[in-house]
């Protein structure tokens, strides 16, 4: 600042598509395949073998810390172990193999936005919600380093069509299963008017 320049300060450093720093001051980067626990004394940065492009990394309410990975899903990854202990893809419910941003609600539940939709991770219960664009989202792909929590508690996270925001404790399923009405029916491929011997027409019924 007293020069007003720039200077590298680890040119070993590179493609870091995430910078993080969790509460107890450690400073975190992620890059192609690794996630790096950085030095900022002596530059003995500590790698750790992830396999995928990391996009995010966010340390919740409880202190564990989660990392957002393109391709590998989700990632809890125990600092004490120094290893990958969980791992959350497609398969365990999540929406998209690529999380792209982690924010965490006042019920210490995540929102991870991705390639394809928005997820609602119960840490408790491992388990996923997902919504889409069909639910009024954007679209349902959205951008890394583009989410945030705003001081009036909504959440708002960034896409390719704009920005969503919404108050996580808003966000309710609904339980009421809609009346089931018919459009249509095809017999043999065929509109069921062109097979009159299938109709049986009850009385006051209209065909």
């Amino acid at each position: 600042r007293q020069n007003d320049r720039f200077d590298i300060f680890d040119a070993a450093l590179s493609d870091l598509f995430a910078l993080y720093e969790d509460r107890q001051g450690n400073l975190w980067g992620g890059n192609l395949t690794q996630l790096v626990k950085i030095d900022r004394a002596r530059k003995q940065h500590v790698f750790y073998n992830i396999g995928y492009a990391v996009k995010c990394i966010y340390e919740d309410s409880r202190g564990e810390l989660w990392v957002g990975t393109e391709g590998g899903g989700l990632l809890r990854f125990d600092r004490n172990k120094q290893a990958v202990t969980a791992t959350y893809t497609t398969a365990e419910g999540l929406c998209s193999d690529v999380v792209l941003t982690i924010l965490e609600d006042e019920k210490a539940q995540l929102w991870l936005s991705t390639f394809n939709g928005l997820s609602r991770f119960n840490v408790a219960q491992r388990r996923f919600r997902n919504y889409y664009q069909t639910d009024g989202l954007q679209s349902n792909q959205f951008h890394y380093n583009s989410a945030l929590m705003l001081s009036s508690g909504e959440l708002a996270v960034g896409g390719i069509k704009g920005l969503s925001i919404f108050r996580p404790e808003e966000i309710t399923g609904s339980r009421v299963m809609p009346p089931l009405l018919l459009t249509d029916l095809y017999i043999n491929n065929q509109p069921v008017e062109k097979s009159p011997q299938f109709i049986t027409a009850s009385e006051g019924a209209q065909i």
